[in-house]
């Protein structure tokens, strides 16, 4: 066999082995959020801890690189450099995503790429056990959901807009459910 065919069956399982990855985050991510666990373990930590061959610190971050990012891009970047660029705020996540798999950035220089955003945009929270992490992650998060918010009540506009340009039963409907949420919100 040549080089060239060892490289490309080499690449080819690599890319198999990244997938694998985020599929066994997943799996672990349904176990906890499911709570499947509890058929017999007092915690989540207690059933990694007992059947799988890895650390609990490192499930929680499979769990993470998961929450983070589609399967896809797991396919394409290394688990660590994705659970490194969780740390990162996601508007400039995706642009060193595109960095990374285009100039094969390293690890090395990816972690001093992300300590210097974590620097320069205030301290982003990682998974820990500490309250106060966990409660500015969640304002975060409330403030993302707000700006979902404003962008739905906008598309619900526009879609009230379009439908109103037929007369059909059906769409009038929907119009009366539209117009109720906009209410809601």
């Amino acid at each position: 066999m040549e080089l060239n065919e060892y490289t490309s069956i080499l690449r080819q399982r690599i890319k198999t082995l990244k997938i694998s990855f985020w599929d066994i985050g997943m799996d672990l991510r349904e176990i906890q959020e499911k709570g499947v666990y509890k058929q017999g373990y007092g915690s989540m930590k207690d059933y990694i801890t007992e059947n799988v061959d890895m650390s609990y610190d490192h499930a929680l971050k499979m769990i993470a690189v998961t929450k983070g990012y589609s399967r896809t891009v797991a396919a394409t970047v290394d688990f660590t450099k994705l659970y490194l660029l969780l740390q990162v705020p996601e508007a400039k996540r995706e642009e060193l995503i595109e960095i990374v798999k285009e100039e094969g950035m390293s690890r090395e220089n990816l972690s001093k790429e992300v300590k210097g955003l974590k620097h320069s945009a205030g301290k982003q929270p990682h998974y820990s056990n500490d309250p106060n992490e966990h409660i500015l992650k969640l304002k975060r998060q409330f403030e993302s959901l707000i700006q979902v918010k404003e962008g739905l009540q906008e598309a619900i506009e526009r879609w009230i807009t379009a439908a109103s340009q037929f007369n059909d039963t059906e769409l009038n409907e929907l119009i009366k459910i539209a117009k109720k949420l906009l209410e809601g919100m």
